[in-house]
Parts: structure tokens; sequence; C-alpha cells
């Protein structure tokens, strides 16, 4: 994986392109901005596939909306984030049933990405195509409050994708990219007493989903076992954080390294505090690592993603901070009676 953030977003690009059944997604740079996209086709690229009234709608029978949550009822922040949440949750109900309704009653008319999604998915139904699976789980939701004095709300969402399949209309299967969507923005509106959205950016990835294991490789004591150990000394550190108890953490920090001296005062810090941490899940991109062997060490560079997080205080106060993608930490590391121990984390 590229280690430029300039090549993050050009990848960017291209995956909701393929999330979006093939249909070019202008505008989507990583920032609110970005999700007010242009409709006009780039020179060589793909172009709207339809207008609304002229789909063909090839709904598939059997399968359920999700549910709309109660609490986009409410007229403030809270509303906001359910309202994102849910309108992003029908995101692969869209490509699996062709039901297109919920999605264009949420969506305003000028949502460009919006019209070009639900073209992409009328397009695949129409040619007797679908998806399965692709599921979206929403790690964590946060919003800054109003944008403007329009009552809009820029809600970002850290959401896993999960593996789906593109059945055609002739039964072949083709699987589709999928990973987490760390920075997913979505700007919603407060039109007559509902939810309407009129902006959409994937933002950054996908990237690699979060491990619910350690790696399988840290008993290797070369090149791959270090790489498991990088990404394992930030999976401990964010459950941490979780759990905020840093034995975990603190087996496999060394003496010296004062990055991890820092990470675990910070876990001692909340636990101090009484205080709690929701989300901050991190993830690890672990494939193309660059791997230097110094002396009996190695230096592993990585990418990681920290997701978004509230911490909540004693007090009943609460602070919350955006996902944020790092790319190029280097991690040393060696292989020390049987354990590997993290000698120095170093941020770019």
């Amino acid at each position: 994986m590229p280690s430029n953030p300039s090549a993050r977003i050009h990848r960017s690009v291209a995956s909701v392109v393929a999330l979006a059944a093939l249909v070019l997604v202008p505008g989507c740079d990583g920032s609110p901005s970005g999700s007010q996209a242009s409709t006009e086709p780039e020179a060589g690229g793909a172009t709207i596939v339809a207008q609304a009234d002229e789909r063909q709608k090839n709904t598939l029978e059997g399968v359920a909306p999700p549910v709309r949550p109660a609490a986009m009822d409410d007229p403030g922040p809270e509303g906001a984030v359910a309202a994102a949440a849910y309108f992003i949750s029908l995101f692969p109900y869209l490509f699996t049933s062709g039901d297109l309704h919920e999605w264009e009653a949420l969506a305003t008319a000028d949502c460009a990405v919006c019209t070009q999604i639900a073209d992409g998915a009328a397009a695949l139904h129409t040619e007797g195509g679908r998806n399965s699976g692709g599921d979206f789980e929403v790690l964590h939701a946060l919003t800054s409050g109003q944008d403007g004095a329009d009552g809009r709300y820029i809600v970002q969402l850290d959401v896993v994708e999960g593996p789906s399949i593109r059945i055609a209309g002739d039964g072949s299967q083709v699987e589709q990219a999928n990973g987490r969507y760390p920075e997913l923005w979505v700007s919603v509106v407060r039109d007559a007493g509902s939810w309407r959205v009129d902006g959409v950016s994937f933002g950054s990835g996908p990237f690699a989903t979060p491990m619910a294991e350690p790696p399988a490789d840290l008993d290797d004591a070369g090149r791959a076992g270090a790489v498991a150990a990088a990404a394992n000394f930030f999976l401990t550190y964010s459950d941490a954080h979780l759990t905020r108890e840093v034995a975990a953490l603190e087996a496999i920090s060394g003496p010296d390294c004062a990055f991890c001296t820092g990470a675990i005062a910070s876990v001692n810090d909340l636990l101090a505090q009484e205080s709690t941490l929701a989300g901050g899940t991190a993830s690890v991109e672990t494939a193309g690592a660059d791997v230097e062997q110094v002396d009996g060490t190695y230096r592993v560079t990585i990418d990681v993603v920290e997701g978004g997080r509230t911490i909540t205080h004693a007090d009943g106060t609460a602070a919350s901070a955006p996902s944020s993608v790092h790319a190029g930490i280097v991690v040393t590391t060696q292989f020390l009676d049987g354990t590997w121990v993290i000698l120095e984390v170093e941020l770019p």
C-alpha cells in the first residue's frame, strides 16, 4: 500500500467508482466539500446511466430494507447522525434489491453523488444483475454541530463494508472491493420536519478491516513476524484504551520505548480520570509494508487508521475527535526470548 497521501486520494476515487457500480463519482476527494460533486462527465469517463424517469426498477423480492431508526425524529445532532447512518445503510440494499424508493426520498435533487449511485444500482438491475452481501457496520459516528445558518450538519462515519459479490444477469459472479472507510462524510439538512441528504464523500479507503484476533504470524521470528508485531502493537494499544487495562501493552513494550511509555500513560490517565472511550478502533495496512533489517532488529513502515472516538468524562462532559489516517509510521521491533518487543515507534 502506498504511504503517499496523494496516492490514497487517487485510490479513494477509484474505490468509490467500484462501490457505485462503475458509475463515475467526481468530487469525492476525502473532504465534505468534495461531496458537492459536479454532474459533468470527465473526458473519456462514464456518464450518468439514466435519469430517474427512465429507470426500470427490477426489485428483488424477499430482501428487507434497513429499519429506519427512531432517533431520526430528533431535529438536532442525534437525529442528524442517525439519518446519515441510515442513509449509508441503504447503500448495499440498493444494489441487492434494486429498490430505490427510500434512497431517493432522502436524497435531495442536487446531491449528484446520490443520483449517480442510484443510477448505478438501477443499471445493474435493468441488466438482470444484483449484489449479494456488502452490509455496512458503523464503528463510530460524530458531528461537530450545525454547519452554517441553514441547519446543515456534516456527519463523519467510520464504517466497515462487508464482503460482497456482483451477480451478473448471466449468473457470473465477481467479488467486489470492500474494507474500511474511516472518513465517510454525509451532509444532512432539515427540510420540512425531515432529514435530507445533500452530499456524500467516501473519503479515503478502503483500508484493512480491524482485526478481531492477533495477527497469525506473531510466532515467526523473521520478516513476517516483524510486520505482525508492528500491527499487533497498535491493535493492543487500541484495545487498552477501550478496556483501560495496560498489562498486554506493557508486555510488548520495550523499556526504552518513549512512544510506548506515552501510550501506556494515556491509558492510565483515562483510568485515573474515570473517563471512558468509545470508538477509536485501529486497523493497520500491512500489505506491501516496507521492512528493513538492521543488526537483528526490524524497522517496519506501516499505515494506521485511527477511528473516530469520543471520550466521556466522569462529570458527563464529552469530547470527540474524527478518524485519521497515519501514513508511514515506523515501528522498530526485535524478537527476544520468543516474543516480539517494540523498541520504538516513530510518527511521520
